[in-house]
């Protein structure tokens, strides 16, 4: 379970880190928290931020995100390259990957005052998607 950390929420280092990577953080029409993500929403023409969803969801969000019906979207997801869903996103032209690997100064996930909310062991990314 990922808790309630989010990079969305206070880590600003993170966005800042990822900027030469993503751009600034724009101001998101839909916003959704880890294990909060509701795929039969309407994206269409939305800039979009996806906490993570959770590995029960990432198969259907990579399918959504394939079908490109937003203006921006921007997703956080652990690397786990054995999974398909992961393949999916890969395989699609991504405007930009932000990695934040467990050895990384800052935190990637800190609850909204900013603690840290949890131990990292693998890298967590940070990647946008533009309307195709």
């Amino acid at each position: 379970m990922m808790g309630t950390g989010s990079p969305c929420a206070t880590s600003v280092t993170v966005w800042e880190r990822a900027m030469p990577c993503l751009g600034p953080r724009p101001k998101f029409d839909v916003e959704y928290g880890n294990n909060k993500v509701r795929v039969n929403d309407d994206w269409r023409m939305k800039i979009v931020y996806l906490g993570y969803p959770g590995l029960r969801n990432m198969e259907r969000v990579a399918m959504k995100i394939k079908d490109g019906k937003y203006q921006l979207l921007y997703l956080a997801v652990p690397d786990l390259p054995f999974e398909h869903w992961y393949k999916v996103l890969g395989d699609l032209d991504a405007e930009g990957w932000y990695g934040h690997e467990p050895k990384d100064e800052g935190e990637f996930w800190v609850s909204d005052k900013g603690d840290k909310v949890r131990e990292e062991s693998i890298t967590w990314w940070l990647v946008k998607f533009r309307k195709r």
